[in-house]
């Protein structure tokens, strides 16, 4: 019988999926592009920032005009992703995200793996340590960053599906996830895995992953 896991961090409402934000209020996590205006990475890093509570929901409002204090290290980092990389129009790669984070940010632990590595093992053992895990997928057609929240085992305990927030669908409010990659049967050539949403199914690659973990918690 297959059984899920679920980042503990994250709950389940009437008001939909939300995280505890790093003011300690239960705040939306999914983010559609549009909120922010922009790039999918972008995107996928708000949120896994959100879900470690590293940034509040207000530090993101765009209608309150947050204009962060550039002298501590969250303000230096949502400067430099909302204000100068907030309108990437042609994709923002996860080794340059990995970069700026690490170098912005003292208070977290920055993992960037590669393609060519065990990335699906790697992603488990991220989520079931409730850290947040951004991966980008790729085929011809389209290079997108998602944020992993979840993971579906098989009757064996062997990772069958990866359960995600893709920031370019809506989510419903009953919903912990609005995306799946699924991953049970590696296919063979360039692109094994099936990504699928309500709108979109086809064939990818996880290129490389971005594990985030803060340092402060105990």
């Amino acid at each position: 019988m297959a059984s899920i896991f679920i980042n503990d961090k994250l709950r389940l409402s009437r008001q939909g999926l939300q995280v505890k934000d790093s003011e300690s209020h239960w705040t939306e996590l999914h983010c559609q592009q549009g909120r922010l205006d922009g790039a999918c990475v972008v995107y996928s890093v708000v949120m896994a920032l959100l879900s470690i509570g590293y940034i509040s929901n207000e530090d993101i409002d765009v209608n309150k005009d947050p204009n962060p204090d550039k002298r501590t290290d969250k303000g230096k980092l949502l400067s430099k992703l909302l204000d100068e990389r907030g309108l990437v129009r042609d994709g923002y790669y996860l080794r340059t995200m990995s970069i700026i984070l690490r170098d912005l940010c003292s208070e977290l632990s920055i993992s960037y793996h590669k393609k060519g590595e065990t990335l699906v093992s790697k992603i488990q053992d991220g989520i079931e340590s409730s850290f947040p895990v951004v991966i980008s997928v790729n085929n011809n057609d389209m290079g997108h960053g998602i944020l992993v929240i979840g993971v579906e085992y098989d009757k064996n305990k062997n990772v069958s599906k990866l359960l995600c927030l893709d920031p370019g669908f809506s989510i419903d409010d009953t919903s912990y996830w609005n995306c799946i990659i699924d991953v049970s049967k590696k296919g063979s050539g360039e692109y094994p895995y099936w990504y699928v949403t309500s709108d979109n199914k086809s064939k990818v690659e996880i290129k490389d992953i971005i594990i985030i973990r803060d340092n402060t918690e105990e």
